[in-house]
């Protein structure tokens, strides 16, 4: 029999549901962590889905090429199957630096009962100055290379640069419309080859009051080695400097120890904090 995924309307209705949810599981375990702006945004879109199952409630995100699950179980009862027509993914975010949490490791063995099995895991790398100046320093350039905010032309380009670089489930690549909204936002740059003017490198980076992110960065594989990836680094600290941050985060797959390498050398460091990502390979 069929399972029934049923479409969250609108903030106030993934309110409700969290409650009810609430009502019947005490002792529930979460891995969402959606603001509400979000959830209206997605809910707008039609892109959010939800079901009820024995341990709780569970909302999937429609992220096109998976789904992205967001839980609130309870450990207790056992989740049951899932059956969909493409990859479902969980993230567990933990720390080294805090004491082993039996509920969270109890609810993955509920998660690997359901199918799930672990995946890959992400490593937090974070850099902090001591003090910024005033005005921020000029770029260095690097020689044949523009940095350049992408807008409506260069989206299909950098699409191409994050599928040329990244596997789409281990590095949860933007929706076309979380794509779009980027943009839109300001958060999308392309390296631009100046002799031919294609762009063979992207980043986003994201600004908070007081931390910097680089969500994602990635260099064409043939033009790897150029200093592609510095130049848009040098970029991203150069936009932090104008917004004087000096709290700095990005993500980078625990087995990629090139990515670690070079992270490492702009000064970041492994902060603690981990990502473990399941996946789901029973899907229809």
């Amino acid at each position: 029999m069929a399972q029934e995924f049923m479409p969250v309307k609108d903030l106030n209705h993934y309110s409700a549901l969290i409650k009810e949810n609430n009502a019947r599981h005490a002792d529930r375990v979460t891995n969402c962590f959606l603001m509400p702006q979000e959830i209206a945004e997605l809910t707008q879109k039609g892109l959010l889905s939800y079901r009820v199952c024995t341990a709780g409630l569970l909302f999937f995100l429609d992220c096109g090429v998976y789904d992205r699950l967001y839980f609130f179980v309870s450990p207790q009862h056992p989740i049951g199957s899932i059956d969909k027509d493409k990859p479902v993914v969980i993230e567990f975010v933990q720390s080294q630096l805090r004491p082993a949490d039996e509920k969270a490791e109890l609810i993955k063995a509920r998660w690997r009962e359901a199918g799930f099995t672990h995946n890959t895991t992400t490593l937090r790398m974070r850099r902090r100055e001591a003090g910024m100046h005033n005005n921020a320093q000029a770029l260095s350039p690097v020689a044949g290379i523009s940095v350049a905010q992408a807008g409506e032309a260069e989206l299909d380009d950098v699409a191409a640069v994050w599928r040329a670089s990244f596997d789409p489930l281990v590095n949860l690549l933007p929706s076309d419309a979380e794509q779009h909204a980027a943009m839109q936002a300001g958060e999308l740059y392309c390296a631009i080859d100046d002799e031919t003017g294609q762009v063979v490198g992207a980043a986003q980076f994201r600004f908070t009051k007081s931390t910097g992110y680089i969500w994602h960065i990635a260099v064409l594989p043939a033009f790897r080695n150029r200093h592609i990836g510095q130049a848009l680094t040098r970029h991203y600290f150069y936009l932090a400097q104008l917004r004087q941050i000096s709290n700095h985060l990005l993500w980078v797959v625990e087995s990629n120890q090139g990515a670690i390498r070079f992270h490492q050398r702009n000064g970041y460091q492994f902060d603690g904090t981990y990502s473990q990502q399941y996946l789901l390979h029973h899907y229809k």
